[in-house]
């Protein structure tokens, strides 16, 4: 059989990290319910557990160590002006309600010296939740994914939302707010990073602590986290005993069941809850049997926690809406009383961020869920399509099948909302005629929905404010196709420049350091290492390998680990052992933890180092299907028999082979 293939060979460019961002605090290296079982399960998705497992690690700079032997023995966050008052979820709204409302909104308030109390400075639950929900109040939506929309489009202020949350109930979790102030203000609260940082160890727990306690090293203030774990009622909970500090308290010493989202705000080293029933509290006897004294055995310390979660939540959840749960619970395994993946996840938020050009559209249509939108830019203005293309994840088939503002009176079919497209200038020279896109794809093979163009303009906030009309008025969209409007225009703009034009040679193995120096722009500037790839595309047979037949642990979505018998360089890493899934995609890096609820796989594509020769929702035939390996120290070759779930009858059959060299053939079958 022939096979068509690509073959990839890397080549690395060099850049150096310059500027540390000064208003990061602590300096960040840059190496750095049970819940009702309603309507709709609430659930991590494999994607989202690959995405969370492999965000950036918080990694300590130099001059945060000095604080380690010193941080007091309890610390607590809520105290500080930053810290909104606490409030209760309405509905499955706890990834947003502990990641935004409450770990975003500290950060942004941190970043700017605002009052939290106050409504312009708090940020709503709803506005990120309901473009990922699907209309739904029984949806959990990750606030990975929310943390995303705030890094492309921000959100507004609880004040210009209109609450927490709008509209009565059954419709609050469907609404698209309507007017371009409204998308404008949220324009300017965007978020920055986020960082993981794993806390089995007591390393990672002293990470967490100086986080919690300065900002990791550079500020007098300290910050929150983030985390999922499995829920606990009340009801569920502990109380720390008599005798001990904080008697009486609710604690938690072993997480439950569901999942659920929530927010670190500091630690007290002093509790104590004896596991084992001995009279002791000890963290130096293996009180679990397993052979190994570690963190799981402490029964000492542990860190406070705030919960929103409506059942109840908030100020009615345990000790007035905190709890405490005990340091082992980090340690342990989360099919086994321990948090996600033993890690939490930490938040910065930009201090200030001005958009310099926006779209503005007034659009009309019957099912949101149909519509995806990008814009773009074409530096010859007679062009009929854009240079470079930018798609928004929260107008991307999301939403569910309403109107476009969630209601069901003929006016929720239009919505006015803006878009900020700066990032579109680093794509074109200032001072030049340029065509900017607004691009409507209509996925509706069906014909179950139809809309309008009803009226667009392009908004220019380099110097003041230039609003520019677009000659279209009332336009119909066409049909489970491709609409696009377009304008030129003459930006004029102050682009970033690197001014070093060349770099001496590295020496292999030497430490190397060289300043560059760059112009325009904004500071702070992010330097990070830049990879390419050269495809070339021929043909070749297709390896129809047998030799190992892989042990997957389910025949739908199921993956396993597999040793290489050599190191593969991909993106600054030598790698030895690989995940390969049934979905069509290889990952490098392999936990045993479970994957949860559904949501973007292209999030997981674009953000992290996997190689997908072919995703899609595959499973295999028990009879003929399966995953095979074949590999020694020159080459390792994994072949795919599979069909789409969706599509009955399908044969898919394709090959991945990785190469010392970092070269990767793909293959594909018939």
């Amino acid at each position: 059989m022939n096979s068509i293939f690509k073959t990839i060979s890397g080549i690395v460019f060099l850049a150096l990290l310059l500027l540390f961002a000064e208003k990061l605090a602590g300096q960040i290296d840059e190496q750095l319910t049970e819940r009702d079982t309603q309507k709709y399960a609430w659930r991590l998705s494999k994607s989202d557990s690959l995405k969370l497992a492999n965000l950036p690690e918080l990694r300590l700079p130099h001059h945060a160590m000095m604080h380690k032997n010193t941080l007091p023995d309890v610390w607590d966050n809520t105290v500080e002006i930053y810290f909104r008052p606490m409030f209760n979820d309405v509905a499955y709204e706890c990834g947003q309600g502990s990641g935004i409302a409450l770990g975003f909104n500290y950060e942004l308030n941190f970043m700017r010296g605002t009052d939290a109390s106050q409504t312009q400075n708090q940020i709503p639950t709803h506005f990120v939740y309901n473009f990922h929900n699907a209309g739904e109040t029984y949806v959990g939506v990750s606030y990975f994914d929310s943390w995303e929309i705030l890094k492309e489009m921000g959100s507004p202020s609880v004040q210009d939302y209109g609450g927490m949350h709008i509209g009565s109930s059954g419709l609050r979790e469907k609404i698209w707010p309507d007017g371009y102030d409204v998308y404008y203000a949220g324009m300017h609260n965007r978020s920055d990073f986020l960082y993981s940082i794993k806390v089995n160890t007591p390393d990672g727990l002293e990470t967490l602590k100086l986080w919690l306690y300065n900002h990791a090293g550079n500020s007098s203030i300290g910050g929150i986290a983030n985390f999922y774990s499995k829920f606990m009622h009340s009801g569920q909970l502990n109380f720390l005993p008599a005798g001990t500090p904080e008697a009486g308290k609710y604690v938690v010493t072993s997480w439950g069941y569901s999942n659920h989202g929530m927010t670190i705000v500091g630690w007290n080293d002093s509790i104590r809850y004896d596991y084992n029933n001995d009279g002791q509290y000890t963290d130096s006897i293996d009180i679990n049997n397993d052979g190994i004294i570690d963190m799981q055995d402490w029964e000492n310390g542990g860190l406070i926690f705030a919960n929103t979660y409506a059942n109840p939540g908030g100020y009615s959840y345990a000790n007035s809406g905190f709890c405490y749960m005990m340091y082992a619970t980090l340690a342990m395994h989360y099919t086994n009383g321990g948090i996600w993946n033993n890690e939490v996840h930490v938040f910065t938020a930009k201090e200030n961020c001005e958009p310099l050009l926006t779209w503005k559209i007034k659009l009309r249509h019957t099912c949101r869920n149909k519509l995806r939108i990008h814009v773009g830019v074409a530096a010859d203005t007679a062009a009929s399509i854009p240079d470079e293309i930018i798609t928004f994840k929260t107008f991307n088939g999301e939403g569910g099948d309403f109107y476009l503002q969630g209601g069901t009176d003929t006016l929720d079919q239009y919505l006015e909302f803006g878009l900020d497209i700066s990032e579109l200038l680093n794509y074109v020279d200032s001072g030049q005629n340029t065509r900017y896109f607004f691009i409507v794809d209509e996925i509706d093979p069906n014909n179950e929905g139809e809309g309008d163009l009803v009226k667009l303009w392009l908004i220019d906030y380099t110097n003041g404010i230039d609003v520019s009309p677009c000659s279209y008025n009332n336009v119909p969209l066409n049909d489970d196709s491709t609409s696009t409007f377009s304008i030129v225009r003459n930006i004029s703009f102050s682009p970033v420049k690197i001014n070093t034009t060349s770099l001496p040679p590295a020496i292999v193995h030497a430490a190397y350091s060289e300043p560059i120096s760059a112009s325009g722009g904004d500071n702070p500037y992010y330097w990070e290492l830049m990879y390419d790839y050269t495809e070339t595309i021929t043909t070749d047979t297709f390896p129809e390998i047998t030799s190992v037949l892989l042990d997957m642990n389910s025949g739908q979505n199921g993956s396993c680990g597999q040793a290489l018998d050599f190191d593969f360089p991909f993106y600054g890493e030598m790698i030895d052992s690989i995940t390969i899934s049934i979905d069509g995609f290889i990952m490098f890096e392999y936990d045993d933890y479970y994957w949860k609820y559904a949501k973007s796989s292209i999030l997981m594509i674009k953000l992290h180092k996997i190689l997908s020769p072919f995703l899609a929702n595959m499973a295999i035939s028990s009879s003929s299907g399966g995953v095979w390996y074949e590999g020694d120290s020159t080459q390792a070759t994994f072949r795919w028999k599979s069909y789409l779930i969706s599509q009955s009858g399908t044969d898919i059959n394709f090959a991945i082979r990785l190469f010392p060299s970092g070269k990767i053939e793909i293959f594909y079958g018939d």
